[in-house]
């Protein structure tokens, strides 16, 4: 018995110019019978995932936390230290305002993203740092997932309102 043949895909060299394969539609993978299956299956082991990695998240959170609140007293209790703690400070708030969505926490991303605002100015007032902090802590402590309710409301407009009042002084 003869071997079986392969059919030879048709190209275009008689043409000038980079030859074009042509592959026939045999070859071709079928779309899947259902992308919204697909899709939901997808989106529902990714979720699985990010669940899973949730206790990781909260405890890099914490070390973040732990870093920020030690480059701040530094920065409190030696001024002439405090040029290599704000950097420092704007890193860890920048991860932290980055991650923090991912798991279920925009309020992380919230008032991190506010401490970054309030870091790019040029004078830092320690105080105005420490309640971004102890914002930040409130909600990892607490596992405050979502938008955190009218309390958290009232905390990012007060977080809003020092870092206007202290750019503003």
């Amino acid at each position: 018995m003869p071997a079986p043949t392969v059919p030879q895909p048709e190209t275009d060299r008689g043409r000038a110019g980079p030859a074009v394969l042509f592959v026939p539609a045999q070859t071709r993978s079928p779309a899947p019978a259902s992308a919204d299956t697909l899709d939901r299956r997808l989106i529902a082991k990714a979720e699985a995932a990010l669940a899973g990695l949730t206790p990781a998240f909260l405890a890099m959170a914490r070390s973040e936390l732990d870093r920020l609140q030690q480059a701040l007293e530094g920065a409190w209790s030696e001024p002439a230290r405090a040029a290599k703690a704000w950097p420092v400070l704007a890193d860890a708030a920048l991860d932290l305002k980055g991650i923090g969505g991912t798991f279920g926490y925009p309020l992380v991303s919230r008032f991190a993203q506010s401490l970054c605002h309030y870091l790019q100015g040029e004078a830092i007032d320690p105080p105005v740092v420490q309640a971004h902090l102890e914002a930040l802590r409130a909600v990892i402590e607490n596992r405050v997932k979502g938008d955190g309710g009218p309390l958290a409301h009232r905390i990012g407009r007060a977080l809003d309102t020092l870092v206007a009042g202290a750019r503003a002084g």
